[in-house]
């Protein structure tokens, strides 16, 4: 917080850029609030403003003179050279999108893109970059690596519009497209500077990158964040607040989650299909059912990595149980695995509008019609129908295939059930246990010359050299102090204690490590804990 006078305005620092901001003072354990930090962040800062010095000091002023005055000289005119060229392009550009906005309609501009077979993007700014573009420096040919679609021109690069394949997105992008001659058809000479226009070869020059790095990770972001109603601090309201927050990179939740909250979501049965409990009609309502008696209900899932898409959508016809003439479409979507997201509950009068209503956002969000949904196919940009088996039939079948390729001693006894997390997250420490063992067994298996000693050949077979710390070294002290500083608070149930502590070694890892040398001063702690049976797989 900068205070200036009777005002206060907030502002965010990296700990290093604080340090060089020049409201650093210099010596920062005087700084307000420095003693509220807990031990172990103070010792974090002092050290970072230490290395700081030591660099300020290595790093000597940068001397222009040094440089030879003709490369200097040579350099900067070739600045001044693609300067000059990057504000000719630009006149050329504007000038020909004035000529066009003013005397072109947009359909006729649609009609320039469509006969060039280019793409066309939504919005008359939009068209009418996309028309300057290709008159200017040639229509762009197609995807050289999907083969199925145009360029266009976003955020200074060409990039494709395509999907490589129903579930993912063409990937290409480039600044030197291949370009074709721009084409303007004689229903468009009306228009006197298209009818004069030839095409004529360029190529687009783009600014040098900035050395300077943006910082990309706002404050808030990859936080969620609920705002409760009423007014907040200066007055603001609930929304305000929120737009601010978003502006920061906070997302903002609908709901509010306690931690204590149960994560997993108890379903009933009703007419052999399960009304979504966040529809509240889960105790007077049933899943609708189509002509065929296919239950109307449907969980749809979409994932792009490009876009870092992760969402769900759930859908259902419902209808009032026995006695009444309610008819509801439930829908809810979000993120999955966040609580952002939100539900929406349509009543009807009748079966036929609810029915109808619901088959028409399923072809929406699927490109898929509900009646053919056994020969389901994914479109592009569209949800995927996930499967869902609400019976034991998977998990029996996935149990006992587990059972069979891994067996157990179970005596007389039946194999249990995989049907909860304690139990399935205990065959999965089994697994990692006898993958370890039998990494280690491998080792055992492995003989050695009859005279020595099998602890020593299997100790030997580790090519690790392991040498037990002297406790009364300033290393091993160093050591258990940083076990009791950086020991979190929300750990306090215990404590730790260091019983031993071992240099390793192994084998050809120093010479690996040289090329890193350089960055020894750019290092943080890493514990790791991990059970005995791993260790040797470790080491």
């Amino acid at each position: 917080m900068i205070v200036e006078g009777d005002a206060k305005s907030g502002k965010l620092y990296h700990l290093s850029c604080f340090i060089q901001s020049g409201q650093c003072p210099s010596e920062i354990n005087t700084l307000k609030g420095f003693q509220r930090l807990k031990k172990v962040d103070q010792q974090a800062v002092l050290l970072a403003q230490e290395e700081t010095k030591k660099e300020n000091k290595k790093r000597p002023a940068p001397d222009s003179a040094d440089a030879p005055v003709a490369k200097k000289s040579k350099v900067k005119k070739e600045e001044e050279s693609l300067q000059d060229a990057l504000k000719t392009q630009s006149r050329l550009l504007w000038k020909l999108h004035d000529d066009l906005e003013r005397e072109v309609s947009k359909d006729a501009l649609v009609g320039l893109l469509e006969y060039n077979e280019q793409f066309v993007p939504t919005g008359l700014s939009n068209l009418l970059d996309a028309v300057s573009d290709a008159m200017l420096f040639g229509a762009l040919a197609p995807c050289p690596t999907c083969k199925n679609s145009s360029l266009r021109y976003t955020n200074g690069q060409y990039k494709c519009t395509a999907m490589a394949t129903e579930w993912a997105a063409c990937l290409y992008s480039t600044r030197e497209p291949v370009r074709v001659p721009f084409k303007v058809p004689k229903e468009y000479h009306d228009v006197d500077f298209l009818r004069k226009y030839k095409y004529k070869e360029r190529k687009r020059l783009f600014a040098p990158d900035s050395d300077i790095k943006v910082l990309q990770n706002k404050p808030f972001a990859n936080r969620t964040v609920y705002v409760v109603n009423g007014s907040h601090q200066d007055g603001k309201t609930k929304e305000q607040l929120s737009e601010e927050l978003k502006v920061l990179g906070a997302t903002i939740s609908s709901k509010f989650v306690t931690p204590g909250q149960e994560d997993v979501m108890r379903v009933k049965f009703k007419g052999g299909a399960v009304v979504d409990p966040e529809s509240g009609l889960d105790t007077k309502a049933t899943v609708m059912r189509d002509s065929r008696g296919t239950p109307m209900t449907a969980v749809l899932g979409m994932v792009d990595l490009v876009k870092g898409c992760n969402s769900f959508y759930r859908l259902q016809a419902l209808k009032q149980d026995t006695g009444g003439h309610s008819f509801w479409v439930f829908r809810a979507w979000g993120r999955i695995g966040t609580t952002i997201g939100g539900t929406k509950l349509e009543k009807f009068t009748t079966e036929s509008a609810a029915r109808q209503n619901f088959e028409a956002v399923y072809l929406e969000k699927t490109g898929n019609e509900w009646r053919n949904r056994d020969r389901f196919e994914k479109v592009p940009h569209r949800f995927y129908e996930m499967e869902l088996d609400y019976g034991d039939t998977l998990l029996l079948g996935e149990s006992t295939r587990f059972y069979t390729l891994i067996p157990h001693d179970f005596g007389m006894k039946t194999p249990p059930l995989l049907d909860n997390r304690k139990m399935i997250k205990t065959k999965l420490q089994m697994l990692e246990d006898l993958r370890e063992i039998e990494l280690a067994y491998s080792i055992l298996k492995q003989g050695g010359t009859g005279d020595e000693h099998p602890a020593d050949q299997h100790y030997r077979q580790l090519k690790t050299n392991l040498r037990p710390m002297d406790k009364t070294s300033e290393e091993f002290a160093r050591i258990q102090q940083y076990v009791s500083l950086t020991h979190a608070a929300t750990h306090s149930n215990y404590k730790l204690q260091v019983l031993s502590v071992f240099d390793v070694e192994r084998a050809d890892e120093k010479a690996r490590f040289e090329s890193y040398r350089g960055a020894q001063h750019n290092r943080q702690l890493l514990w790791h804990g991990s059970r005995r049976t791993n260790w040797v797989g470790i080491l």
